[in-house]
């Protein structure tokens, strides 16, 4: 789920759970098997069909997943959070 709201804040994309869960197993991929190699990852679900659950504060917050979404900011510091290093 993380990366839904990343790749909404960071890349301007209005995706769903499914497409946030092919980009999630190509970053661990890209990770595994390190530098050199190309990962090619389908994005298969707008998010629209979504508003009522996955964008809706209220339905997170009653599953107890709002926490999720602000939890990512903090766990990023240092890196640009697709696994490359930040140069300043």
């Amino acid at each position: 789920m993380r990366y839904v709201y990343r790749l909404l804040r960071e890349e301007g994309l209005f995706l769903g759970s499914t497409s946030g869960t092919n980009v999630a197993a190509a970053v661990e991929l890209a990770r595994r098997l390190g530098p050199g190699h190309r990962i090619v990852t389908v994005l298969c679900d707008g998010g629209a069909k979504y508003l009522s659950r996955l964008f809706n504060d209220t339905w997170l917050e009653h599953e107890g997943l709002l926490q999720l979404r602000s939890k990512h900011n903090a766990s990023t510091k240092g890196s640009d959070g697709w696994g490359r290093t930040r140069v300043a």
